[in-house]
């Protein structure tokens, strides 16, 4: 019941997250074809495209390995709900496949949708950054610096990817129940990894990705979607698993409101019991026998 149990949840995640992160990334690409007209232009290096689940590998793992949704000695108190999880396939079925895949494909719209409008639209070089006569609006593609110089589409196609690679750390987060050091470290060494494997490729690679970082970082727009975009889109998936929970809960999600009821009405009946010790002693303080 322990192990069975919590095996088949973990794997059950490692294989709907690595379903999910894949379908993202495949839908951004599809939807970036309309963006670029049909071309066939990839926005990124392919040796880093290449990469993404290396760069995505280590969270996933050492959550499919190490988490426990419940503490082991709370499974015990409604064993048939905790066995029922893995007996009827809550987790890895048909319609929750089919559900994160319909999830990772609408992730990915609105992904594309509010990202491209970090570098589409006009940006205007100024007299004192290049422009010899006033304001010269640069439009439509391209991620322009404050110079007005575009760095093309590797630079945009930088900035979807980083964007992307930090929201599915977070969801990876998200997932997580036990959080151990374990789980920090591969986390933190994924997400630097990407960075610095980016960094370096851009010296030792080949010239089109010739210091496309350092073309990215100095960007507001880089920083603005690295923080804003990840956390948003956390905040919709919370919200979504949420309503999924209370619509159509599962015996794992009856299992843990029973746990936390038990365990809300333990610390009330704690509070009290300590309250009327505390109201004793102060009686048998003023009102000694």
């Amino acid at each position: 019941l322990h192990h069975g149990r919590f095996n088949y949840i973990r794997s059950s995640k490692l294989v709907l997250y690595s379903f999910f992160k894949n379908l993202v990334l495949v839908s951004i690409l599809f939807y970036y074809c309309f963006y670029s007209g049909f071309s066939g232009s990839l926005p990124l290096d392919s040796f880093v495209l290449s990469g993404y689940n290396f760069y995505l590998g280590l969270p996933i793992i050492a959550l499919g390995a190490l988490d426990f949704d419940v503490p082991k000695e709370d499974v015990m108190k409604s064993p048939r709900l905790a066995y029922n999880t893995g007996r009827l396939g809550e987790m890895l079925n048909n319609w929750n496949m089919l559900r994160w895949c319909g999830f990772a494909f609408l992730y990915g719209l609105l992904f594309f949708s509010i990202l491209i409008r970090y570098f589409t639209g006009m940006m205007e070089a100024s007299e004192e950054n290049g422009s010899a006569n006033g304001n010269v609006p640069v439009h439509g593609i391209g991620l322009p610096n404050e110079n007005g110089q575009d760095g093309g589409i590797y630079t945009e196609g930088f900035l979807i990817f980083s964007t992307l690679i930090v929201a599915m750390q977070y969801k990876v987060v998200f997932m997580t129940h036990t959080m151990t050091y374990i789980n920090w470290a591969a986390w933190w060494l994924s997400f630097f990894g990407y960075f610095f494997f980016c960094f370096v490729y851009g010296y030792v690679g080949k010239d089109t990705w010739y210091k496309v970082v350092n073309f990215d970082f100095p960007l507001d727009q880089f920083w603005l979607a690295m923080f804003f975009l990840p956390i948003l889109f956390q905040i919709i998936d919370y919200l979504l698993e949420d309503a999924m929970s209370f619509l159509y809960p599962t015996s794992r999600d009856v299992l843990v409101s029973r746990l936390e009821e038990d365990k809300f009405n333990n610390n009330k009946t704690n509070e009290i019991a300590m309250n009327n010790r505390k109201n004793s002693e102060t009686n048998n303080a003023l009102y000694p026998l």
